[in-house]
Parts: C-alpha cells; sequence; structure tokens
C-alpha cells in the first residue's frame, strides 16, 4: 500500500497597497468634534470638505447633510469614506439624491468600520449609520423620494460595514403613503459598474436595493448582507439592454410582511426579484448562492427568487447552495419559492438549481417552486407538510436534466411537468425525472432536517445520495452553505448543507479497537479482488501507532498523534528492509518531525486539511537520506456510507458504516488538480479500522479522477497477532532528531 500524506500548514497574507494622501477628519460643523477611537478633534466642516484621490475622510458625531463627494479615487488611491465609532448620517429625511451621493463617481470605499452582517443580531453594535429619522407611518414624512445610498453609474464603488435604515419606516398595511416601486431604496441606481456591498445591513425601504430598467450594470456583488422589513430585497431589472455578472452570496434576505397591504394588493413582496419591461432585454450570467430567504413574507407576496418579462428576453441565473425556509405560520409563498424562468414569449433563458434546500410548513399551500425553459435541477431537497393540493415542484416548457433530488410530501399528487396537471412520484419519474432519487422518496416531514436550520440529522435520505457535481468547476459549490467541503470524488449529501451534529474521534474509527487487535489482524485481497494482499496489524503506543503490513513486525505505516492532530510520518521505502523508509520532515521548529498531518483528532463530516509543506526525507539506511517535496495537499473527512468490502475470502459483515478520508496531494497552488494530482482513499469502519485503501490518479482529459490503480481490501480478520510488536531498529517512530555517534534509536527491538 502506498502512503502518503498531508499536512495543514495554510498561510494567507493579504496586502493592500497604501493609498498616498491625508487623512481629513469631518464633521457637520467643523471645530471640535469627539472621533471616535482618536479622540477629539479639530474637524473640517461637511460643507468645506475638498474631495481628492486617496485622501481618507473620517466621518465623526451625526452628519446631518448629504454628503457628496466632488472627485472621484482612482485605481490604487480611492477615496475613503470612513464612520468613525458613534457616526453616523441622520436627517429627517434625506433627498431622493441621496443621504451618501456617489452617483458618477468611481474608485470609493464606503466603510462602518464594524461588520454588520447577518450574524450580527444586535444591530446597536452596527456602525456607519444612514437613516431617516421621521419618514413612514404616522411620521411627519410619508415620502417615497429618498435614498439611502445612490450609486447610479458609479463604477469601482465598496460598501461595507454599514447599517442603512429606516429609509420608510412602514408599520400600518393601511398605509399606501409610497405609491409603488421603487423608490424609497437602501441602494439604489439605474445602472452600476463593479460595485461591491458586503458585511453590512439595510432594513425598512420599499425595494432595498434597486437597480431598476435604463442602463445596464455589470460587476454587481452582494455577500454576507442582512436586508429586512423591505417589499424587495433586490430588484434588478433591464429593458433593451444587458446586465450581467451578477452575484448574491452568503447573505440573509428576511421579514418582508409589513408591506403588506392586504386586499389593496399594493406592493408584492419578492427576496430576489429579477425583470424586465422592454423587449430583448437580458441579465446573464447571475449566481444566487448560499443565502438564506426565511421569516414572515405577509399575504402581498410573490417568490423568494421571481424572474418575470420581457418578450424575447434571456435571464441566466445559476442557484445554489441557498435555504428557504417557511418559518413563520403567517404567510404562503403565493408563486412558491421559487419562481425561475417565468418571462413572457419565447427566450433562451437557463436557470440552474442545484443543492438547494427548501422547508415548507403546512401553510405552503402553493407549489414549492417553478421552473421553466432549460436547465438543470440537481441535488435539492423539497419538504412540506401540506395536505391540500399543491405541487413540490412544477415545470413548465422545461428542458434538461431533472435528478437526483428528494422530497417530503403527505400528498400523493405532487409533481407536475406541464404546470397543471399534478401527476404522482411515479409517473413523474416515468416521464424522464428523478431517476436516480434516493430510495424512501418520497418521504414525510420533518424528514430528519431541522425546520429551522436545514441541517440534516441521521437517517436523512439524501446523505451520501447526490450526484457529484465537481465537475462544474464552480468553487463555492464544492463546499455546502456553510463552507463544509464536499467530497471531490464519491457522492454528496442533497441539500445546501451537510450533516452536523457528527463529531469523529479519528483514532477511534482508524485503529483496529485495542480488544480486536490484541488477538486478530487483517488479511486481505488487491484490486483484483483475488490477489493475496499484506496483511495489516495495529500497534498503538502512547503518541504514535504503527500500521504493520509483515508478520516480521515490518515493513509498516508509522503515524504520530498529539491532541490536535493524526501526522503521518513514514513509509515503508522497501518492503525487504526495515531500515529504509519515508519520512515527513518539516522545517518549521514547530513541527519538525511529527509528520503531515493527515487528520484533526476530532472531525465533522466536509473537514478539510490543507497543506503547503509536505517535506519528504527518503532514507535508504538509518540517518541517510535524500529530500523530495510533494507539493500541495489536502485531505478531506467525507461520508457516513453503507459500503460492504468485497473480495475473495471477506468475512466482515456487510452494509458497514463507513467513513472516508480522501488525500490528495500534486495539486496546484490553489488546491486545485493539475496533470499528476493523485488521490488516496482510507475507508475506516468501527470497531475494525482501516478496511480499505485505493489509488486513482487525476485524468487532465476529463477533468476528473481515473479508475483506481491500486487498492488493498482489508476484510479478512484472521486470528494471531505474529507481526507485533513493530520492529524499527531506526526509531522513525521518535520526534528527536538523529545526532551523535549513534544516527539512530533502536526502538521496539524485535528478535
Amino acid at each position: 500500500m502506498k502512503k502518503l500524506f498531508l499536512f495543514l500548514i495554510f498561510a494567507a497574507s493579504l496586502f493592500c497597497a497604501p493609498a498616498w494622501g491625508t487623512t481629513v477628519y469631518v464633521s457637520q460643523s467643523g471645530g471640535s468634534v469627539y472621533c471616535g477611537a482618536d479622540g477629539t478633534l479639530s474637524t473640517t466642516a461637511l460643507g468645506s470638505v475638498s474631495w481628492a484621490a486617496g485622501n481618507t475622510y473620517k466621518m465623526c458625531g451625526t452628519v446631518t447633510s448629504p454628503i457628496t463627494p466632488t472627485a472621484s479615487g482612482t485605481s490604487g488611491n480611492p477615496i475613503t469614506i470612513f464612520y468613525e465609532t458613534g457616526a453616523k448620517s441622520s436627517s429627517p429625511v434625506f433627498p431622493v439624491t441621496g443621504g451618501l451621493n456617489l452617483a458618477g463617481l468611481s474608485w470609493i470605499v464606503v466603510d462602518g468600520g464594524v461588520s454588520c452582517g447577518p450574524s450580527v443580531t444586535n444591530k446597536a453594535t452596527c456602525n456607519g449609520t444612514i437613516q431617516n429619522t421621521a419618514n413612514g407611518t404616522g411620521l411627519a414624512n410619508h415620502t417615497d423620494q429618498t435614498i439611502g445610498i445612490n450609486v447610479d453609474g458609479s463604477s469601482n464603488v465598496t460598501i461595507q460595514n454599514m447599517l442603512v435604515g429606516p429609509i420608510y419606516l412602514r408599520t400600518s398595511s393601511s398605509d399606501l403613503n409610497v405609491p409603488g416601486q421603487p423608490l424609497p431604496s437602501a441602494v439604489w441606481a439605474n445602472g452600476a459598474t463593479n460595485l461591491t456591498i458586503l458585511n453590512s445591513s439595510f432594513h425598512d425601504a420599499n425595494w432595498s436595493q434597486s437597480f431598476v430598467s435604463g442602463t445596464a450594470s455589470s460587476g454587481l456583488t452582494w455577500t454576507n448582507d442582512d436586508i429586512y422589513n423591505s417589499d424587495h430585497c433586490w430588484a434588478i431589472g433591464v429593458v433593451a439592454q444587458t446586465t450581467t455578472n451578477i452575484q448574491v452570496n452568503g447573505n440573509r434576505c428576511h421579514d418582508g410582511a409589513n408591506w403588506d397591504s392586504g386586499s389593496a394588493d399594493y406592493y408584492h413582496h419578492d427576496g430576489l426579484h429579477l425583470y424586465g419591461t422592454g423587449g430583448g432585454g437580458k441579465i446573464t450570467n447571475v449566481r444566487t448562492y448560499n443565502n438564506t430567504f426565511d421569516g414572515n413574507w405577509g399575504v402581498n407576496n410573490t417568490a423568494a427568487i421571481f424572474e418575470e418579462g420581457p418578450s424575447g428576453g434571456e435571464v441566466d441565473n445559476t442557484v445554489y447552495n441557498n435555504l428557504f425556509l417557511q418559518d413563520s405560520a403567517n404567510f404562503n409563498w403565493n408563486n412558491g419559492f421559487i419562481n425561475l424562468g417565468n418571462l413572457n414569449g419565447s427566450n433562451p433563458s437557463v436557470n440552474n438549481f442545484y443543492n438547494n434546500t427548501l422547508i415548507a410548513d403546512s401553510n405552503q399551500g402553493a407549489y414549492m417552486a417553478q421552473l421553466a425553459y432549460a436547465g438543470t435541477v440537481e441535488n435539492n431537497v423539497f419538504v412540506t407538510s401540506n395536505t391540500a393540493a399543491g405541487a413540490t415542484l412544477w415545470l413548465i416548457g422545461h428542458t434538461g436534466t431533472v435528478d437526483y433530488n428528494t422530497y417530503a410530501t403527505p400528498e400523493s399528487t405532487s409533481w407536475s411537468t406541464n404546470g397543471s396537471t399534478q401527476i404522482t412520484f411515479a409517473a413523474w419519474k416515468a416521464a424522464g425525472n428523478d431517476a436516480h432519487a434516493p430510495a424512501g422518496t418520497p418521504g414525510t416531514a420533518p424528514f430528519n432536517l431541522s425546520a429551522t436550520t436545514g441541517v440534516p440529522s441521521s437517517g436523512f435520505i439524501g446523505i451520501g445520495a447526490g450526484v457529484n457535481l465537481t465537475s462544474l468547476s464552480i468553487a463555492a459549490l464544492d463546499s455546502d452553505m456553510a463552507g463544509s467541503s464536499r467530497p471531490s470524488s464519491g457522492a454528496w449529501t442533497i441539500g445546501a448543507l451537510n450533516p452536523a451534529g457528527t463529531s469523529y474521534t479519528m483514532l477511534n474509527w482508524m485503529l483496529m479497537s485495542p480488544s480486536l487487535a490484541a488477538t486478530e489482524h487483517f488479511a486481505g485481497t488487491d484490486l483484483d479482488g483475488t490477489t493475496p494482499s499484506n496483511h495489516l496489524y495495529t500497534q498503538l503506543d502512547t503518541s504514535n501507532f504503527y500500521w504493520v503490513k509483515g508478520d516480521g513486525g515490518y515493513p509498516w505505516d508509522i503515524e504520530l498523534y498529539d491532541s490536535s492532530y493524526i501526522y503521518l510520518s513514514t513509509t515503508e521505502y522497501s518492503y525487504a528492509l526495515a531500515t529504509a523508509g519515508k519520512r515527513f520532515e518539516s522545517l518549521n521548529p514547530t513541527i519538525g518531525l511529527k509528520g503531515v498531518p493527515f487528520a484533526k483528532t476530532s472531525m465533522n463530516i466536509g473537514d478539510s486539511v490543507l497543506s503547503t509543506d509536505t517535506r519528504l526525507a527518503i532514507y535508504t539506511a538509518c540517518g541517510t537520506a535524500t529530500y523530495t517535496n510533494l507539493g500541495t495537499a489536502k485531505t478531506t473527512l467525507t461520508g457516513p456510507y453503507v459500503e460492504t468490502i468485497g473480495g475473495a475470502g471477506a468475512n466482515l459483515p456487510v452494509n458497514l458504516t463507513t467513513i472516508h478520508l480522501e488525500y490528495e496531494w500534486g495539486l496546484n497552488g490553489s488546491y486545485a488538480h493539475q496533470s499528476g494530482s493523485t488521490k488516496e482513499t482510507y475507508t475506516f469502519a468501527q470497531p475494525y479500522g482501516l478496511v480499505h485503501w485505493q489509488t486513482q490518479t487525476w485524468n487532465t482529459g476529463t477533468g476528473s479522477y481515473g479508475a483506481p490503480t491500486a487498492a488493498t481490501n482489508y476484510d479478512i480478520l484472521t486470528a494471531g497477532v505474529a507481526g507485533l510488536p513493530a520492529y524499527d531498529p531506526c526509531g522513525f517512530d521518535t520526534t528527536t532528531p538523529w545526532s551523535g555517534a549513534s544516527p539512530f534509536v533502536i526502538a521496539n527491538a524485535k528478535p
């Protein structure tokens, strides 16, 4: 068995070239003002500021007039508007040009200084507030002609760590003072280019993030933002132009019910709304992923993601790793959680839908998802407890693969291939859909899924039942929405999230149990399942263990461990010599001779260990070595699986619960595959330890790993421990460097 290893020394350094310029402290009226951590300072009045590229403008105290820079920054020398602690832009109502007006400007950074994303539940800890204090129901003003941040025609603008809102504080369904859409908005533009908005919160607006028809947009990105109490979270519209390269990722969009209007049906709430108002407009290369859509969306809603308009238009949206929760008993999504490709007339739209989790309660009477036109629908889970007539998934004029999805519904006719007639799951499959749905589909709620987090627990039939989508080369899809890695080969878990809560004590899985190892060892077979393989004995010591592969105490693999990691240390160089071995020897003194960490002592499914430190010493005799390096490596824990280990003479039980450590080496600097990349898969089962090993080589032509080139099945449990104790005359099991007259330590000497 070839044995190579991995360690995670992952070091990342971020460098930012400093802008050449000065720091200007700004307040509403100038004079001596408290400026947060910088203390009380002399400041420049907002109306007297001279704006210049490279300068940082620190806002101090409460600014009541709109901030309107009169110059742009440049690449490498942006203008930075930084809100000191306690600083805010606050007015009874800011004008329609914005409380912060960046229209037509470029290379601007706006920074509130403190992250204010979805994980920040106490918004009082946020900074960089832009707000209207007297606009809304029962307040002095009831105008829609107001904007928080105006980015119309801007380019290369970053907005981060901000708290924007309220813009219009609507508290009554009878308040119809706002005439329609899109205003008032937290962020508004007809169009913008290369705009990044991250780690911010936006609340109490009509269409919160509004990029409406008229001008093409490109490069719009929202990351880790919290948007709530708004009729729309995002609205992006086109007439005849093309808007492209949109990313909506890692955000939370929730609670739009305060914009209900009852029977007046005045406002139609959406999470993400992509639409057209003219002919031939296009919205292309949209990526919607890792988002949560939840909360109470009231009565007058449409869909969490809704696409519509124009004839001959196009919307291309890849939607993956999203969590859709109907966690309020007060509403039903009138047009489903998802309504993709609902455009008038013929169009070439492509909407792909991968690894999403949709959970509805008994109030969801309408369908859960409607998908039209071309696209692939794979690895999604749909859960509803509504017994009324209503399909989980409607296809209307859809072309493309629909497979590896699973469903929980009490209603027997919960599918539709034409958007009207509801059919059984058997008929659905007969129509060419979900041929590989896991056994047990359809199931019943709660389906071993958390109704509040979407996290699967033991017993969820989608664990290890999805198709592997690594070949799509969508980096963010190779992990679940929480960042837990999915396996690079082998089955994925269906839905947005990997199983959670199961922590694996790795030594207990990797090693044969002490009671079994005291009397038994493994025989086995090679790749062909018939040729006898080497034997395998297990020896556990205080800080290391041996996998002994011969009846004479060698050859072996030697692994060290401490409280944090299990280290891949040494493997044989020759089956015939106990004095020849290959050992990882880091030049990093904190690692030294421990080896390359192969696993954490405790791991969850999806955990990975990365390494750029794989310096390997090749010993032909004790103390005599040459050195090489295996390059970048990665190990990932996958599973759990249910497997029967094959091979002639196998006597282990069938249907073992197993986990895999997938060790990949020879990767490039970005941990991506390249020519020469190799994957070794170690399969463990309790109480037996290592039951299978195999190696595969990356095929650059197919973009995937090829068939195994070598393998060993350890599945013939055999009485006897002739191979113990391990024979290690060079002392490869020590972390003490060899020195002095004797270049090695005699350890576990075997006669």
